[in-house]
């Protein structure tokens, strides 16, 4: 990404509140208690700590204005979360916030239409929804999709570039499907055969047949 335009990049704030989100739900213990301030018990903590609620709150705001944020914070926030030993499992859940967020959103009322819709429209229908988390996770690169095959093809994505591995794009697999899955396309899991987080010159996903 040229450092020159990196910093004159904003990216909504729905997705540094999903990250956000995935982080308090793995920090949060399946046992505690109702009434038990787990902020206090567990300090260390990241997901649960007084400064990751104030910045929901912020977001959340944001969201609601039509606000936006530099691309450097959401970078920093991914990055941070990289480098945690559950990071794959933070950002998969995060890729499933975005595209059910996004679905809701938009794609609601497509639903009783796609139901009757062939197999191959359907999945038209869920690569639109994960186009459109793609760009807003490629802020000074290219996105695009590819019908026959179907496929989602990503250069100078944030993801790659941050967490400098394949990890961070768990976040479009999980995106992908979660948007097939809404959508009714029948398709199997995402492959994700070539990685700028690997060394590779580009990002591609593609469903795998069910």
């Amino acid at each position: 990404m040229n450092s020159a335009t990196w910093t004159e990049e904003r990216i909504q704030p729905g997705v540094a509140l999903a990250l956000l989100e995935s982080l308090r739900a793995a920090d949060t213990p399946a046992e505690h208690l109702q009434d038990e301030d787990v902020q206090q018990s567990l300090p260390r903590r990241l997901g649960l700590s007084a400064v990751v609620e104030t910045q929901m709150h912020r977001y959340a705001t944001l969201m609601r204005e039509s606000g936006s944020l530099p691309a450097r914070e959401v970078a920093e926030l991914f990055r941070l979360v990289s480098r945690r030993p559950d990071a794959r499992a933070v950002f998969t859940d995060t890729g499933r916030r975005l595209a059910a967020t996004d679905y809701s959103g938009r794609g609601h009322g497509m639903r009783p239409l796609a139901r009757r819709l062939p197999s191959r429209l359907r999945c038209r229908l869920g690569l639109r929804g994960v186009y459109r988390i793609a760009k807003q996770l490629t802020p000074d690169g290219t996105v695009r999709v590819e019908v026959r095959p179907p496929g989602l093809i990503v250069t100078g994505g944030l993801l790659a570039r941050v967490c400098r591995s394949d990890a961070g794009c768990l976040l479009l697999n999980a995106a992908f499907e979660t948007s097939l899955e809404a959508f009714g396309a029948e398709r199997g899991s995402i492959d994700h055969p070539e990685c700028e987080g690997r060394g590779d010159r580009k990002c591609v996903w593609r469903p795998l047949p069910a």
